[in-house]
Formats: C-alpha cells, sequence, structure tokens
C-alpha cells in the first residue's frame, strides 16, 4: 500500500478539538489523476473508518476515538488494515502536535473482536509536545 499524510490547512471551523480531529476522516479528492485515479483519496473513508473527539472538562484529557470496527475485512486484508491503523496514530501525533494547549489526548482504538492489535504498538495517550505512551 502506497501512502501520503497531507496536512489540511488550520482554517477548520466548529468545535476544539472534534472538528480537527474530524477533518482526518473527512473526503478528500486530489485533483490531477487519470482515469485511473481513485474518486476518494482519503484512505480513512475508502477503507470505511471512522475518528471522533470530544473536547476534555477543564483540565481533563480531550477525548479520541478511533473507529476500525466497521471497516470491511474481506476488501482489506489484516496487513492493509494494520497499515492503516499506524498511519493514523502518525496523522494523529501530527495533527496533535500543533496543538499549542498543552493537553493530553487519551485514544480509544476501536477494531474487531478478532483483530490482531497486539504489536501494532498504538499510543493510548498523546501530548500536544509530541510525546506519545501507551
Amino acid at each position: 500500500m502506497g501512502a501520503l499524510i497531507l496536512a489540511r490547512p488550520a482554517l477548520i471551523g466548529g468545535a476544539y478539538p472534534e472538528g480537527l480531529i474530524a477533518a482526518i476522516c473527512r473526503p478528500l479528492q486530489l485533483g490531477g489523476g487519470n482515469n485511473n485515479f481513485p474518486d476518494e483519496s482519503n484512505l480513512l473513508v475508502r477503507i470505511g473508518a471512522e475518528i471522533s473527539a470530544a473536547h476534555g472538562i477543564q483540565k481533563e484529557p480531550h477525548q479520541i476515538t478511533v473507529d476500525f470496527t466497521k471497516v470491511n475485512r474481506k476488501e482489506n486484508s489484516d496487513s492493509s488494515i494494520s497499515q492503516a491503523l499506524r498511519l493514523t496514530a502518525e496523522c494523529l501525533k501530527r495533527t496533535i502536535a500543533q496543538n499549542k494547549s498543552g493537553r493530553e489526548f487519551q485514544i480509544a482504538w476501536l477494531v474487531p473482536v478478532d483483530f490482531p492489535i497486539k504489536g501494532l504498538d498504538l499510543p493510548g495517550k498523546l501530548h500536544a509536545n509530541g510525546e506519545s505512551s501507551r
């Protein structure tokens, strides 16, 4: 699988961090492709993954939920789903690193019950300074 993480402009309206995190999973069509280029360029949209966020009350961490439970496993192998999970983690790290609030983000990774998530080293927490932890 070939993939590229693209930054979106920071002019995203809506609540923070909900709007910023939701933008990761918004439809995207890259221009300039030929007839064989897919209509949808966002990998997460193509496979059916969802990401949502909730604002942390006062000094509580913000909450992010990455939901891969609806991903079509018949069309996507476990290895490509694993790659998409890792790319999602990197995308979240880059997005949160731009946050200057200093708040922590807790991440819940939802995958099908029988999906082999061990060994993927997905972060459970991300900090605005770029640090991550399990």
